[in-house]
């Protein structure tokens, strides 16, 4: 479990932005922790558990083995830039095996970006934050990690919700890395145009990288390639043709339509799924179980709905879908954070984002296999419910 108990005055102390840092983990990440500041940080290289990272450059930064700390102690802070949880433990397990103590020598940039955003321009700042605009999809995934062919009914949500549980969340939040809209499948969510459109006007200055995600087969129209043009919006795509060959052409055609417009995208294909499991199931969990089980897995993302912060993804989908009830300790009420202080609403939120729940789990990690380094199980991915 990562360290929580400083105080924040402390931690930035311990912390200063005028220190020298290295990053543990070549990712992407470390582009949107370095874009969510307004100032430069001085960064010494980057060390990676991965060969064919080491001995080249992410950017400017040279990519050393982690041996390399070895030589440094006490001279650089180490910040884990790795963009899963399961590598963040992993690595923190490797550090400490090195002789590093967490909070002195190591942190998550997670918990760094909020605390650096709070202190140098007052601002709170999460990680990534996601919106399911519609559970309508045109596939039927057999193994859907938001539970899709287990809604009774799947239909869009109205942009009218949509931009209340938006407006009730950057009322709270000034700057979020990144924000995406998915679904079921977003491409065929009816007011796709309208609900970006508001989103780039009213909150774009707000958001680091806007992201749709799709699963590249339904075709994107101009006006919604003008609009996310417009706003920088990115497609996620997530590419399951190996197991659907037939949807290859279909993915070829939206990568073509964005290289000739400018838009950049990111192809995601993966030959395994994480399997959940049901949503129905209950793994009867003791308190002990669930509280490791939550703190192996610590999703990195939350999701907006009914303007509360779902802890994560799986959760939200499985209240939308009614096949589950959440309590408070689940989610980060925003409409209850309009009555906070400023100060309060950052301590709530970073606790929050930190997991520490009232609980020290979510009630529903007892029907979830996870996403941490204890699910052991995977399934093949795209694979569909046959009719």
């Amino acid at each position: 479990m990562f360290e929580e108990t400083m105080s924040n005055d402390l931690y930035f102390l311990r912390w200063s932005i005028n220190k020298t840092y290295i990053l543990f983990g070549a990712s992407e990440t470390i582009v949107k922790f370095r874009n969510a500041f307004d100032f430069e940080i001085d960064l010494k290289c980057i060390v990676d558990n991965s060969k064919e990272k080491q001995n080249k450059y992410f950017g400017s930064l040279k990519v050393n083995d982690p041996s390399y700390l070895n030589s440094i102690k006490n001279e650089c802070q180490i910040i884990i830039t790795a963009p899963s949880i399961k590598a963040q433990i992993q690595i923190k397990e490797q550090l400490e095996s090195m002789g590093f103590i967490e909070g002195q020598n190591f942190t998550t940039y997670t918990k760094l970006m909020m605390v650096w955003k709070w202190y140098t321009d007052r601002s709170i700042a999460v990680n990534y934050t996601e919106v399911m605009i519609t559970s309508k999809c045109n596939l039927k995934c057999q193994n859907c990690g938001l539970y899709i062919p287990c809604y009774e009914n799947q239909e869009h949500r109205t942009i009218e919700s949509i931009n209340r549980d938006l407006d009730s969340y950057f009322k709270v939040i000034d700057y979020v890395s990144e924000f995406r809209l998915l679904g079921g499948e977003p491409l065929i969510y009816p007011e796709i145009v309208d609900l970006i459109t508001i989103i780039g006007e009213k909150y774009r200055a707000k958001i680091g990288e806007f992201v749709i995600v799709t699963n590249g087969i339904a075709a994107a129209k101009c006006d919604l390639i003008t609009v996310m043009k417009k706003f920088n919006v990115v497609f996620h795509i997530s590419d399951y043709s190996n197991t659907l060959p037939q949807i290859r052409k279909s993915i070829g055609k939206l990568i073509i339509r964005s290289e000739e417009a400018g838009i950049t995208y990111k192809r995601n294909s993966s030959n395994k799924w994480l399997d959940l499991g049901s949503p129905f199931n209950s793994r009867k969990l003791s308190k002990k179980q669930l509280i490791e089980k939550f703190n192996r897995c610590k999703m990195p993302c939350r999701s907006l709905y009914n303007q509360k912060m779902f802890y994560c993804g799986p959760l939200s989908s499985a209240v939308m879908a009614r096949i589950y009830s959440s309590v408070r300790n689940d989610y980060f009420d925003l409409s209850e954070a309009q009555y906070m202080s400023k100060e309060e609403k950052f301590n709530s939120l970073l606790n929050f984002e930190l997991g520490n729940t009232q609980m020290g789990y979510i009630t529903f990690c007892d029907f979830c296999n996870g996403f941490g380094c204890d699910n052991t199980f995977y399934v093949e991915p795209g694979v569909q419910i046959e009719m």
